[in-house]
């Protein structure tokens, strides 16, 4: 052994001389990469939610307008029953038929009426209550309706003159949605249909 006066580290068995020591335990201070390529993919894939379901709302709003507007239903008048007679007017049933040319239900929630004879008008009424007109089928409807006594008395007159009188329907109809459907219609009204003889 030479002792030349100069004394060596001491190197503890196990450690590697020259390398840091580190007291941190593993894993901390340092950034998964797991975890950020997760928030990376939350970053981008939020926006991207947002707009497919912007998408898709639009979609749907797109092909709604698309639905064909419901044909109006045809309306005639069938018979008018007298129901009092006052100083004042007169108190009608209108027997009405609903054909429905649609080839699907039509759901009336509100129906009003105006019948004219000979081109006068004579009474007015809206649907007491909700219905349903089956696709492609035909509802038969009472509504009750008044007229002016003079103008129920024309009528009378003129029916006194001839066998039958021409007569106008027209009103509108509110179906499913709100939708508000005008119709029209012109036929010829008998005295037994008038007077409500049975047929």
């Amino acid at each position: 052994m030479i002792d030349n006066g100069m004394s060596l580290p001491e190197v503890s068995s196990g450690a590697v001389p020259g390398a840091a020591m580190n007291d941190n335990p593993p894993g901390q201070g340092r950034v998964s990469l797991r975890s950020t390529a997760v928030c990376h993919l939350r970053l981008v894939c939020a926006p991207a939610a947002i707009v497919v379901a912007a998408a898709l709302l639009a979609l749907i709003a797109g092909c709604a307008a698309l639905l064909p507007k419901p044909l109006p239903p045809h309306v005639s008048l069938e018979t008018v029953r007298v129901t009092r007679l006052a100083a004042a007017d007169a108190r009608f049933t209108l027997g009405l038929v609903i054909d429905n040319p649609n080839a699907y239900d039509l759901a009336v929630t509100a129906f009003d009426v105006r019948v004219a004879v000979e081109g006068e008008p004579l009474a007015s009424g809206s649907l007491a209550a909700p219905t349903v007109v089956a696709a492609g089928g035909t509802t038969r409807v009472a509504i009750e309706a008044r007229a002016a006594l003079a103008a129920f008395a024309a009528v009378i007159e003129r029916f006194t003159r001839q066998a039958s009188v021409r007569y106008e329907v027209t009103g509108s109809v509110v179906v499913q949605d709100g939708l508000r459907l005008p119709f029209a219609r012109r036929g010829e009204l008998s005295a037994a249909d008038l007077l409500g003889a049975p047929r």
